[in-house]
């Protein structure tokens, strides 16, 4: 009926091994708010589309999409870092909500401003 081998729950905790917290939980995420954070000093983003399509933004609009990026940082940095720390755990779940709505914000801003869905 309902496969559960592809759903995802915010409460589900990574693999405790050293790879999952510090290779998922603090080098990739920290690649990704450098790229976050340069979105929003730089205030010049360039999404890209399917067959060599492009949508450059500037201005604030580049400065949301940095945030929504920075807000996937904080997901994947609290998913797989905090989860897996004994000091940190009881607040994973928090900073997953926050990075998710940091993201989903941001982008559904961008998406709304650039596309005139409104």
């Amino acid at each position: 009926m309902f496969n559960r081998r592809f759903s995802f729950d915010l409460d589900d905790e990574p693999m405790g091994d050293a790879w999952s917290k510090w290779g998922l939980g603090v080098v990739v995420p920290g690649l990704i708010a450098a790229y976050g954070l340069s979105r929003v000093i730089l205030r010049h983003a360039v999404l890209y589309g399917r067959r060599g399509a492009s949508m450059p933004l500037s201005g604030w609009d580049a400065v949301v999409f940095g945030i929504a990026i920075l807000g996937a940082a904080l997901f994947m940095h609290a998913h797989y870092f905090w989860s897996n720390s004994n000091r940190l755990a009881e607040y994973a779940e928090l900073g997953k909500v926050i990075g998710l709505l940091a993201g989903l914000s941001g982008l559904g801003f961008v998406v709304v401003r650039n596309f005139s869905l409104i």
